[in-house]
């Protein structure tokens, strides 16, 4: 049996930038601990000492995601720009321990290939196998 952690998490420096970039009145209080010190480190690692962790634990696989508040504190065009290079980091570390959910900027209308795939997964055609989520398989197969 295959054991698979959700929900693990993962940052750029770029995302950790914009956190500390928030007026302290708007951060998460959350945040600090995670942009400083070994707690950082952890989640800008999705090389050889997240595996090893990850081996530590009996993972085989890793559903990665920014923690929250992902982009949601951030001006909506500086959201925008790091959801999608956040994402595209993610989708390059994709592998058969790798995978991942995307962010996702609120603030303004989703892109349509994101509505599209909300709808797909309400109206029960997800997961999908496709190039943008490589190891989803329906359940079907």
């Amino acid at each position: 049996m295959k054991i698979v952690a959700l929900e693990e998490h993962f940052a750029t420096a770029e995302v950790m930038q914009g956190w500390k970039s928030v007026d302290p009145q708007w951060s998460d209080m959350a945040l600090k601990s995670s942009t400083e010190g070994e707690s950082a480190c952890r989640l800008l690692d999705l090389g050889t000492e997240r595996l090893n962790a990850m081996d530590e634990a009996g993972i085989d696989v890793a559903v990665l995601s920014l923690p929250t508040p992902g982009v949601q504190n951030l001006d909506a065009d500086v959201a925008v720009d790091l959801a999608r290079s956040s994402n595209n980091h993610l989708l390059r570390q994709f592998g058969p321990r790798r995978s991942g959910s995307r962010a996702l900027q609120l603030c303004q209308p989703l892109p349509r290939n994101a509505r599209r795939r909300v709808g797909e997964i309400h109206s029960g055609t997800w997961p999908r196998r496709d190039a943008a989520w490589p190891h989803a398989k329906p359940e079907s197969q």
